[in-house]
């Protein structure tokens, strides 16, 4: 195993909440564990505000709502890639099989597709944010 891969991998969870990360490949598999006792560091900038920055998880979720959640764990992007622009924004429609985002997982571009069609009616993590499986990233409100 390559030192830079463990690296990346504690990168990922390192100034988050996030304490285990488990990775399964092949015939190998990755489990990097923090100490559940010590906090994280936040960074002490002021985050920068967006005009579409996600809505917080409050909202009202009703029975026609559909998350859609991750499928793997690393750095989740709005667009196709690092520094493109989102693929879509809080109110588009989008059909069952568009792409909503990446994931990227070990230098591997995970698409983020959308398993039904309707309105976009929240996003649930910001651009560039670590992620892990099962996270909830949209919510999209089923036509």
């Amino acid at each position: 195993m390559k030192v830079n891969v463990l690296e990346y991998l504690n990168s990922i969870i390192e100034g988050t909440e996030v304490s285990k990360i488990s990775i399964k490949r092949s015939n190998s598999k990755i489990v990097i564990k923090r100490n559940p006792g010590v906090k994280p560091l936040k960074a002490s900038a002021q985050p920068q505000e967006s005009k579409e920055s996600p809505k917080p998880a409050e909202s009202t979720k009703s029975s026609n709502d559909f998350t859609v959640k991750s499928k793997t764990v690393g750095i989740f992007y709005r667009g196709t890639a690092k520094n493109d622009s989102p693929v879509v924004k809080i109110g588009d429609v989008v059909k069952k099989g568009s792409v909503l985002g990446v994931i990227n997982c070990m230098g591997v571009m995970e698409k983020v597709i959308s398993p039904v069609s309707g309105k976009i009616k929240e996003i649930l993590v910001e651009n560039q944010k670590p992620v892990e499986y099962g996270n909830p990233l949209f919510i999209i409100e089923k036509n």
